[in-house]
């Protein structure tokens, strides 16, 4: 109830905040260490690109510009993490940056919400901050961007899901981002726990059939990925560290690799030290019947195809592996 109360205070802030007539924006700033005499402001309005840059001086700088619109500005320095934020009409923002770590403070009370939405860890949190966002900014660019992240960073709830979808498809919104976003829907409501997926049969090293699924366990951990992907690596690095445990439990891997070249596919998962099923779709088949199209994309499902766990993170790997499946 005190959640519902907090956003429905902010909302009612955030139509105020934009009710501005100003276009001006300002924004200062301290960095250090400092490795640089030169910083930069990226922002975009409409379909163009702004760069301003500024000099620091004693480890501050400052920004000053205008915008017709509230959009997504970054702070870009040598050698160091950019600082993302939301610039808005009529704003002034301070941003700390102590090596890779910022802190955004603004005068909108939009732009803290967004920071808020940025740096927590809790799902629950992120899905009602979207919730808030779509009812005045489902028509913004930098709304759909913001959705862009949560759907393929997060593990939003379908229900979350398909009512931002649905506003979607009722707004007006132009964004070259939306088409993007639209696949990630049909993904996650494809794989949504609970469904169920064929049993796919693909060849292994030795060009033998052999089906995705593992009858004769309780349960198998499908990783789909491809030998040039770098992200794919990372989390066949955590199922070899953690193979024998999910064992232990009953769950068997298989990778399934999402690319054309037998051989080279081969190869590369010699190299990668992959001792366990590993099948080859060089037709897109995963692709098409799963509706996914960035990978790795890792699901867990039982005997009968029934999906328990999508759209799996390496660390979800890891807890799997130490903590078990939690009902």
């Amino acid at each position: 109830m005190k959640n519902q109360n907090y956003l429905t205070v902010l909302l009612f802030a955030l139509i105020l905040s934009c009710c501005k007539n100003e276009k001006k924006f300002n924004i200062i700033g301290t960095i250090s260490p400092v490795q640089d005499s030169i910083i930069k402001l990226e922002y975009t309005e409409k379909d163009s690109t702004y760069i301003l840059e500024n000099k620091i001086e004693n480890g501050k700088f400052s920004f000053k510009g205008n915008i017709n619109d509230i959009t997504f500005g970054s702070i870009l320095y040598k050698q160091g993490t950019p600082a993302h934020f939301l610039i808005e009409p009529g704003t002034k923002t301070e941003v700390s940056i102590q090596g890779r770590l910022s802190k955004i403070i603004s005068s909108s009370n939009l732009s803290n919400l967004y920071n808020e939405y940025s740096s927590t860890r809790n799902q629950k949190t992120k899905d009602s901050i979207i919730k808030v966002f779509s009812e005045n900014f489902i028509e913004h660019d930098f709304y759909a961007e913001m959705v862009l992240g949560w759907l393929s960073m997060t593990n939003p709830e379908i229900t979350a899901q398909k009512e931002i979808k649905k506003q979607f498809l009722e707004s007006n919104n132009q964004s070259k981002k939306l088409e993007i976003i639209m696949s990630y829907f049909e993904r996650n409501e494809t794989t949504e726990v609970g469904k169920f997926i064929p049993n796919l049969i693909f060849p292994n090293t030795l060009n033998q059939p052999t089906p995705i699924i593992d009858s004769k366990n309780k349960y198998t951990l499908i990783d789909f990925w491809a030998t040039w992907c770098y992200p794919c690596k990372r989390n066949n690095e955590y199922l070899k560290k953690y193979k024998d445990l999910l064992a232990n439990q009953g769950i068997k891997i298989t990778n399934v690799s999402i690319e054309e070249d037998f051989e080279t596919w081969k190869k590369g998962s010699l190299i990668g030290g992959i001792s366990w099923t590993n099948v080859i779709d060089t037709s897109g088949i995963s692709t098409n019947t799963l509706k996914f199209e960035q990978i790795p994309f890792t699901i867990l499902v039982n005997q009968k195809g029934k999906i328990i766990l999508s759209n799996m993170k390496y660390m979800d790997i890891e807890k799997l592996a130490i903590r078990g499946i939690i009902d």
